[in-house]
């Protein structure tokens, strides 16, 4: 019974005649295809407190624990967001490449987010996140969209600034403007 629940989450490949081998396991890859099975709409609730949780510490963390190098990385993260975000508002709706563009700016938005929670140093936070990435993923999509599908091309993103806030309140350790900031951000009913 074992080995079936490992080859049904992909984990060992059962060749009749030949034997059982090892695969190549990639759990963020495994979370991301089973996503669609256990994301509702009742999760967004789940999903916004344990962001609250989560993400507020590893941000606090961040702060007491950064490098330079993770500063410098989370920054980069922020511009590519930007520069995705960007292009999502810019392109007119209807566009066949505004679809990918809003795929491209909520990954860069998780990778944002997967930073921080890296830069907490704490093994347990990056796990929790890490195991609950995909459902953040969709959680991000689902308020994303509602906050950027009516800007209109050269309009403010506010979305942009708050990421921007979280990394300045990071970098100049100010733990209130990122915990204000973030609950802001996790919050789906405000959706400017």
């Amino acid at each position: 019974m074992a080995l079936q629940k490992l080859n049904t989450l992909g984990v060992l490949d059962t060749r009749m005649g030949d034997g059982t081998y090892v695969c190549s396991f990639d759990f963020d890859k495994h979370m991301q295809n089973i996503s669609e099975f256990y994301m509702t709409p009742d999760l967004l609730d789940d999903v916004a407190e344990f962001r609250t949780l989560i993400e507020v510490e590893c941000a606090r963390l961040a702060i007491l624990r950064a490098t330079e190098e993770e500063l410098q990385q989370l920054k980069y993260y922020m511009t590519i967001f930007e520069k995705n975000i960007t292009a999502y508002v810019n392109t007119a709706r209807g566009s066949r490449n505004r679809d990918i563009l809003f795929q491209k700016f909520n990954d860069s938005d998780i990778d944002f987010h997967t930073q921080i929670s890296k830069m907490s140093h704490n093994e347990l936070l990056i796990y929790a996140f890490s195991t609950a990435k995909e459902a953040i993923r969709e959680y991000m999509a689902t308020i994303g969209h509602k906050r950027v599908i009516n800007l209109e091309p050269g309009e403010k993103i506010s979305s942009v600034e708050n990421h921007w806030k979280i990394y300045n309140g990071i970098e100049q350790k100010n733990f209130e403007l990122c915990r204000k900031t973030l609950l802001e951000m996790i919050d789906y009913n405000i959706l400017t």
